[in-house]
């Protein structure tokens, strides 16, 4: 939480995102709690897609949650949705390959990225 605010905080300061020197986005964090449940992260993802989340618009890109478990389920709803999510916290290969396979199956392009090394390569 503490990540997402200082980050905000700094686009603040530095005037936002800028994009194709068009538009510039700001930040806005929403945290959700998922209870450490498959369920409540798939239903958490979907909620800031598609409502108005902690009275903000719909998302328009995804954080995942911390670990590649509960990842899993929410990059699978992101791809659904066709929404970026960023991953920060996963490591299992198994994470990005199954939504590869569910976008690839959908005919959705893939937009799930992380940010850690494969944990395969870890002990190498």
């Amino acid at each position: 939480r503490r990540n997402c605010d200082l980050f905000s905080r700094m686009l603040v300061r530095r005037g936002g995102i800028k994009v194709n020197a068009t538009h510039v986005y700001g930040v806005h964090c929403v945290f959700l709690g998922d209870s450490s449940s498959q369920l409540q992260v798939a239903n958490a993802t979907s909620r800031l897609v598609h409502s108005e989340a902690g009275g903000m618009s719909s998302a328009d890109f995804l954080l995942g949650p911390y670990g590649s478990g509960l990842t899993t389920y929410a990059s699978k709803q992101a791809v659904l949705d066709s929404k970026l999510m960023i991953a920060p916290a996963s490591s299992d290969h198994a994470v990005y390959s199954s939504a590869a396979a569910l976008a690839q199956e959908n005919g959705l392009g893939l937009r799930v990225f992380g940010m850690l090394p494969g944990s395969e390569n870890w002990a190498r």
